[in-house]
């Protein structure tokens, strides 16, 4: 589902009507400027992909996002939009002020995007992407990948017998590739080998758009951590 992004008003022509004293004022003010430029806005959703991360909040130029909630391992917050700016992004412990990651970020506006938090809770780092939202015709999904698993080798993921993607290094992301929808078996292999380190079942749906990331430990982890597929549905 794609976001309606806000309309914005102009304050600064809103002023300009208020403070004019004169019809001279009024009717300039009334003309648009040919060189005008409009305000674009910046979609950007925000998955925590980093396994063993106490629960955190998300500021937005200081604001928190995620009101009371807790943000966990392998949550995403969705869309959020701001005009066409270098937003600052915070990451903080639940209810702490604790700051894991505090970082400045230029974005172009009039583009969705997705930061996944990765890495070791003492190490803590991220990979943005640019995300495609146009919608595929009917009879197809669009579908790409990422491997966030940081102790694990270069990955190959599978959609049944295909190998839709291989060579696959860690922090690395995937072109979108059309996928006929149905329902397959997941399998995520070392890369150039059948040796199976993940698999479950998942169906692709007609005219949605799939992005599918790795995370999670592949040596010495308790199940819930282990190294595993996500699946995100747009």
């Amino acid at each position: 589902m794609k976001i309606n992004l806000p309309a914005v008003k102009s304050r600064a022509l809103a002023m300009v009507l208020m403070l004019a004293g004169t019809a001279s004022l009024l009717i300039s003010a009334c003309v648009k400027s040919s060189d005008e430029q409009p305000m674009l806005y910046t979609a950007l959703q925000v998955v925590n992909a980093s396994p063993g991360l106490p629960a955190i909040d998300l500021f937005f130029n200081n604001n928190r996002v995620n009101g009371d909630r807790e943000i966990n391992y392998k949550d995403t917050i969705s869309y959020k939009s701001f005009i066409q700016q270098t937003a600052n992004i915070v990451i903080k412990k639940h209810f702490s002020s604790t700051a894991y990651i505090n970082q400045n970020i230029t974005f172009d506006g009039a583009k969705y995007y997705t930061l996944f938090l990765i890495g070791k809770p003492d190490s803590l780092t991220y990979v943005i992407t640019e995300d495609n939202t146009t919608i595929p015709d009917a009879g197809n999904a669009r579908v790409r990948f990422l491997h966030l698993a940081h102790d694990t080798p270069a990955l190959e993921m599978r959609l049944g017998a295909n190998k839709l993607f291989s060579g696959a290094a860690y922090k690395s992301a995937s072109p979108y590739s059309l996928v006929v929808p149905g329902t397959y078996t997941l399998g995520l292999y070392k890369s150039g080998t059948d040796q199976l380190l993940s698999q479950q079942s998942v169906t692709i749906k007609d005219k949605k758009i799939y992005t599918i990331y790795a995370a999670g430990y592949t040596t010495n982890a308790v199940d819930s951590l282990k190294m595993s597929a996500k699946v995100l549905e747009y």
